[in-house]
């Protein structure tokens, strides 16, 4: 086993058993981080105490709640160089680590993400984002898709916060609650960085929400790209409304393939809605 300098940050609100079992697969690795840093916003101190008495681990409170926000915080009290992202509802490959990191150690303005598949071990439950492409690629300017999952995810501290960091209006827990992933990557590609996807860098997101409850998360979804369409929208830049365009003509083909499953229905429709209600909230409210 070895240590690489390298800092994981693992936001995480309210789910004690989750973020424990990420944990636990980040220390089975074949190489483990200087250290793991788990961003609470929890209610309660179920959290604390489901991770007490692990050693190399440190549980911090941001000021401000968010998942930007909390992404934001750990890379501050990280103390490695380079700093890795990776969500409360998954389970890391034994490699994960190594696969991730070694191109941002070995060059300069790289980021790197990763694959992220369904839990093979979860039955019966949705699963809202999968990123399942099985070859390597790299990115270096802006295109027609989103290619970076900010949940398994390395880039240097000193590079985050040269951007700014994450967006903290985007993200789970802000008003615009998604896309924060996607406004960092393509600052991060109008700055002349390299996006590096590495299938190696395998983790499972665990399937841990009901059906019932698909429509409502693609309704979030939809309100948080429809806000990144529109921060992405400048006078005379035509970027963001191409890219809306294009994501509510795949809902509408997308529609009647999935009428016979009413969740699903009810998702492609919601997110959809979310687009239009998050980009024009986002024109009056937040445009700067």
């Amino acid at each position: 086993m070895t240590a690489l300098p390298v800092s994981v940050v693992i936001a995480t609100a309210d789910r004690a058993g989750l973020v424990a079992n990420a944990v636990a697969s980040i220390r089975a690795g074949e190489d483990v981080s200087a250290e793991v840093i788990v961003v609470d916003q929890s209610r309660d101190e179920s959290t604390r105490g489901a991770l007490e008495g692990l050693e190399g681990l440190t549980v911090v409170r941001p000021p401000r709640r968010g998942l930007s926000a909390a992404r934001n915080h750990g890379a501050r009290v990280a103390q490695s160089d380079v700093v890795v992202f990776c969500d409360d509802d998954l389970r890391v490959t034994a490699r994960w680590l190594r696969a991730l990191v070694d191109p941002v150690l070995a060059e300069e303005k790289v980021v790197t993400t990763g694959k992220v598949e369904r839990d093979p071990d979860d039955v019966g439950r949705v699963v809202p984002a999968l990123v399942l492409a099985t070859e390597p690629a790299v990115h270096t300017t802006r295109g027609p898709r989103d290619v970076l999952a900010g949940g398994n995810m390395a880039i240097r501290v000193a590079d985050l916060q040269s951007l700014g960091g994450f967006d903290e209006r985007l993200g789970p827990g802000s008003r615009f609650p998604a896309a924060e992933d996607n406004d960092l990557a393509l600052r991060l590609l109008t700055h002349g960085y390299t996006i590096r996807y590495e299938p190696a860098a395998l983790v499972y997101h665990r399937a841990w929400r009901r059906s019932a409850s698909y429509p409502l998360v693609r309704w979030r979804y939809g309100r948080g790209k429809g806000a990144f369409y529109a921060k992405n929208s400048p006078p005379g830049d035509r970027y963001g409304r191409h890219r809306a365009a294009a994501d509510l003509a795949a809902r509408a083909r997308r529609l009647p393939r999935v009428l016979h499953r009413p969740v699903y229905a009810a998702g492609e429709v919601l997110y959809a809605a979310g687009v239009v209600a998050g980009g024009l909230e986002w024109l009056l409210r937040e445009r700067r």
